[in-house]
C-alpha cells in the first residue's frame, strides 16, 4: 500500500476488509479514519512500536480511528485495523480516508496529492524532508513531528475542512492534468511549485 519500501499491489480492487472497517468505524459515529504507514525504511522495532502507539493515542483525542501498515505487532483495539495484507493499491484504497501520517517520501506524496488526502509527515531520511515543505507550502501537509520523539503531534480538529479543501484542489488539478494529458509534467509543476 501507501508506503514507499513496500510493494505496491497493481490490482486497484478496495481490500473488502479494509473498505468495512472504514465504514463501520464512520457508522459508529468515529470523527474519521486515518492511514497510517510507518514504512519499513531506518526505523528499528522499538522506534515504530512508540511511533504507532503515539499517533494511535493522538488519533483517540479527536476520537478517530487508524488503518496501521508496517506496525510491528498484531493490533486488537476496536477502533485500529492492521491489514493482513500489506499490498493495497494506491488509487483504490486511498479516498476512504480523511487524513494520512508518513514519513514523507516521494510516491507517497505524489498518491495523497492525486487523491486529495490532506497528511501529517515524520521525515527522517533522504526527500522526505524537501517533500514535507513542498506539502506546507501548496496547503496539503497539516504539520510534521519527529518520528524519534513524537510528543508534538500537529492539531487535528479541523481535519474535515481541511480534507474537504485538499479534495477541491486534486479535483481542479486533474482536471487540469486531464486537459493538459500529461501528469507527469504536472507533478513536476506541483513539486517545484509552480503550479
Amino acid at each position: 500500500l501507501i508506503i514507499s519500501g513496500y510493494p505496491l499491489d497493481s490490482s486497484t480492487e478496495q481490500n473488502p476488509n479494509v473498505a468495512r472497517f472504514v465504514e463501520r468505524q464512520v457508522s459508529g459515529g468515529k470523527n474519521g479514519v486515518a492511514l497510517v504507514t510507518l514504512g519499513s525504511m531506518a526505523l528499528s522495532y522499538d522506534t515504530r512500536l512508540a511511533l504507532g502507539d503515539a499517533i494511535v493515542n493522538h488519533l483517540r483525542q479527536y476520537d478517530m480511528a487508524a488503518v496501521m501498515l508496517g506496525y510491528p505487532q498484531d493490533l486488537t483495539a476496536n477502533d485500529v485495523y492492521s491489514p493482513d495484507k500489506l499490498f493495497l493499491a494506491y488509487s483504490a484504497h486511498l479516498p476512504l480516508f480523511d487524513v494520512a501520517f508518513f514519513h514523507g517520501g516521494a510516491g507517497t506524496f505524489h498518491e495523497l496529492l492525486r487523491a486529495g488526502v490532506p497528511f501529517i509527515t515524520s521525515p527522517f531520511f533522504g526527500d522526505q524532508g524537501s517533500w514535507t515543505k513542498i506539502g506546507l507550502e501548496m496547503g496539503i501537509c497539516l504539520g510534521s513531528f519527529d518520528p524519534y520523539s513524537p510528543a508534538d503531534l500537529p492539531d487535528l480538529s479541523n481535519h474535515s475542512k481541511f480534507a474537504e479543501r485538499s479534495r477541491t484542489f486534486a479535483r481542479s488539478e486533474a482536471q487540469y492534468a486531464q486537459s493538459a494529458g500529461n501528469n507527469a509534467h504536472l507533478l513536476t509543476q506541483i513539486a517545484l511549485g509552480l503550479r
